[in-house]
């Protein structure tokens, strides 16, 4: 039994490499004319490849936001007091809006579920 898809075949080269034309023009380009057991095997290995890059990704996102919560921590010990006063002062340093949450994640290269806690800034 196969598992691979044609349909979904250049969703998972771009989640893979970024890009669909790896398996359009690329080094995939070859897969359209694959017998069904190759398809099978250049399935599975993008497949493997995708679980470490989400793996990386997730390991990246935690370091992220480790380096994040130290410089908090840094800027609460010279005299922020607290952490809203400590994101504040992160914000204002950086020159970021405290209305533009998303960009604010963006900017500051951390994981965007600090939107939420950085809505809390804009009362």
């Amino acid at each position: 039994m196969y598992t691979y898809s044609d349909n979904i075949f250049s969703d998972l080269v771009k989640e893979v490499y970024g890009t669909r034309s790896v398996g359009r023009t690329g080094h995939l380009s070859h897969y359209w004319d694959e017998t069904p057991e190759n398809k099978q095997k250049i399935w599975d290995d993008l497949c493997d490849e995708h679980e470490a890059t989400m793996a990386e990704e997730k390991a990246d996102q935690v370091r992220k936001a480790k380096a994040f919560e130290d410089r908090v921590q840094d800027v609460i010990s010279i005299g922020a007091g607290d952490r809203e006063t400590a994101l504040r002062w992160i914000f204002q340093s950086e020159k970021l809006d405290l209305r533009d949450y998303s960009y604010a994640c963006f900017a500051l290269n951390i994981p965007y579920s600090y939107e939420e806690e950085f809505r809390t800034l804009y009362t």
